[in-house]
């Protein structure tokens, strides 16, 4: 459809905004505002207007009449009303979808203040980097060709050897982005109406494949040193359940890190019960000062572990590529699912990777990036204290800050959100009931200006003066 052609969320936000107050009030053959008036209008850029104008050209809603200017194409007749009531009986009952699906399906709006977005903005993405290794995988001359079905051998070679020199390209599988890593995971190691442990809260994006797999999520509590193995082993007990998903390192949303005397008793209680430990690690390059933790995978030592790692977060949103790393028989189950679901990573985006991580300036990208988390992350702390906030602990890694509501969290990021700041409510991050109102705010998706004006407008809803 010509409306995917939008290239961004600026554009998206644009058109969805436009269509809304302009195109369906407005006359056939009216002139359209200028550009700049549009700009103006919709405080986005002249360049964004033009694209965005363009889309809808392609989707027949305006035309050009040169020497005339753009005007609003001639309407027609909706033909008869399509009768699709039939489809609420084949479609039967309604997968449990809750709002962490929503969250993956709808993108927030550029115009926002995006404290809930969980990729990096653009100011912390490598374009230059980026536009030198696609170009170099373009030229390429097999870069369009299908890839295997476990990977680009140098990029699974480089995904073990970050990890340790223990393991190798045989026990790395190239997927399409974390996301898909998850799904193939559980997917695969899960029966039909099977269960899965996951902490709570935890990834919304997560809990989202498990409901809509019509996995039972049974919820394991954590504190501020990660999940705790007696209630780990009290859940593998209760449940039968014999896999648990686990962010170790940087935990997505609350920051919490695993300690040292948990990880090894986490993988006892995993042995105990015969059980796998999915390891998202998805934060492991953004260690905000000091040591990264140890992955927990490398404490494994009868393959139960099962690693996910994804470049996607240290790059841009649109490099999808991400590794699963698994030893044993589980390699191979994971390797069908995979084939079964994506059939393999578009190989020029492998390429592109590769290109990538080899460059010389990709550790000095990752280390420009880590500076400007923190910078951004103490900004946001002192901004949201000083308007009246309680911040319980800094995390020293990740995207975001688990931030404790004086109200119900779906009312408050509502609330936000009328005054063009967007968060996530605490409440699509649980497996079950929450614990309490919270709200996942990130300093990693807009600059610092922003972060200090979107805080003093959260500062306001909690006062009551909005």
């Amino acid at each position: 459809m010509p409306s995917l052609t939008a290239t961004s969320n600026a554009e998206q936000s644009f058109l969805l905004r436009f269509k809304e107050d302009f195109l369906a009030n407005a006359n056939s053959n009216q002139l359209l505002p200028s550009v700049r008036e549009l700009s103006q209008r919709y405080r986005i850029s002249p360049v964004t207007i033009t694209r965005g104008l363009k889309i809808l050209t392609l989707e027949g809603k305006i035309l050009t009449k040169p020497g005339a200017g753009t005007f609003v194409a001639e309407k027609t007749l909706n033909q008869a009303a399509l009768d699709t009531s039939w489809q609420s009986l084949a479609l039967g009952a309604r997968v449990p979808f809750g709002e962490e699906t929503q969250i993956l399906m709808n993108p927030p709006r550029a115009d926002y203040f995006l404290l809930g977005g969980g990729y990096p903005d653009e100011r912390l993405q490598p374009h230059a980097l980026l536009n030198k290794a696609a170009t170099a995988a373009l030229r390429r001359g097999d870069a369009w060709t299908r890839s295997h079905p476990s990977g680009l051998e140098a990029l699974r070679i480089w995904f073990a050897r970050e990890l340790s020199a223990d393991f190798s390209s045989q026990d790395v599988l190239i997927a399409p982005g974390g996301q898909a890593a998850v799904a193939a995971c559980l997917r695969a190691l899960i029966a039909a109406n099977g269960t899965v442990l996951m902490e709570s809260p935890t990834y919304f994006g997560a809990l989202a494949v498990a409901r809509s797999s019509g996995f039972i999520t049974v919820p394991v509590p954590i504190d501020q040193f990660g999940v705790r193995p007696d209630w780990l082993e009290s859940a593998f007990s209760s449940s039968g359940a014999r896999v648990a998903y686990l962010q170790p390192t940087h935990h997505n949303p609350t920051g919490a890190i695993l300690s040292p005397e948990r990880r090894k008793a986490v993988l006892e209680v995993a042995a105990k019960f015969n059980a796998f430990i999915i390891e998202d690690d998805y934060a492991q390059d953004f260690t905000l000062s000091g040591t990264p933790p140890r992955p927990l995978i490398l404490d494994d030592t009868d393959g139960r572990v099962i690693c996910i790692r994804s470049l996607t977060k240290a790059s841009a949103p649109s490099m999808r590529v991400a590794a699963i790393i698994a030893r044993g028989a589980v390699r191979e189950r994971l390797r069908a699912q995979l084939a079964i679901s994506e059939m393999f990573t578009p190989l020029v985006l492998q390429i592109t990777a590769l290109e990538l991580v080899s460059s010389a300036g990709w550790g000095k990208h990752l280390k420009n990036m880590r500076q400007q988390l923190r910078s951004r992350r103490d900004s946001l702390i002192h901004a949201l204290e000083q308007n009246g906030f309680a911040v319980p602990k800094t995390p020293n890694g990740g995207f975001g800050i688990w931030l404790p509501l004086p109200s119900d969290d779906l009312e408050f990021t509502q609330a936000a959100l009328q005054l063009g700041v967007q968060l996530l409510p605490g409440k699509a991050f649980f497996p079950a009931e929450s614990n309490g109102n919270f709200a996942r705010v990130s300093y990693a998706a807009a600059d610092e200006n922003a972060l200090l004006e979107a805080a003093k407008r959260l500062g306001s809803i909690r006062s009551g003066n909005v």
